[in-house]
């Protein structure tokens, strides 16, 4: 996968260890084999959709309704809080193989949840689109 350009595009200039991390957590679960479920993940890239208005906040304060509005309703949002303020860390697409919508009605939120309260997001976020 490493050798892969349209791979490379969208991970850490050195990924190996996130990738052996995300095989260990996740992988061992997915029911195909490391090359399959990492072409599966660059593939299902493309169902990641976010409202504009999300990139224009970058380095800003938004609330949770904003970021609620500016993604799909399969998204879950992880926050983590330092020095008394809340940060966004991860947003979650929760998608089935194929790569349409999860829903499910109890929540596989993980992490911290965000709060309605003050969300920074970043401006050292990876944003692709």
């Amino acid at each position: 996968m490493l050798d892969d350009q349209d791979y490379r595009h969208i991970v850490t200039s050195e990924p190996t260890g996130l990738m052996q991390h995300e095989w260990k957590k996740h992988g061992t679960c997915y029911g195909e084999g490391q090359l399959e479920y990492f072409n599966d993940f660059k593939n299902l890239r493309t169902v990641v959709k976010y409202n504009k208005e999300f990139r224009e906040h970058i380095g800003k304060t938004v609330f949770l309704k904003d970021l609620k509005y500016w993604f799909p309703a399969n998204t879950s949002f992880r926050c983590a809080f330092k020095n008394e303020k809340q940060y966004l860390f991860e947003v979650f697409y929760l998608i089935n193989k194929d790569g349409s919508p999860f829903y499910q009605e109890k929540s596989l939120q993980i992490g911290e949840r965000c709060i309605e309260s003050p969300i920074t997001i970043p401006d050292a976020i990876n944003v692709h689109g």
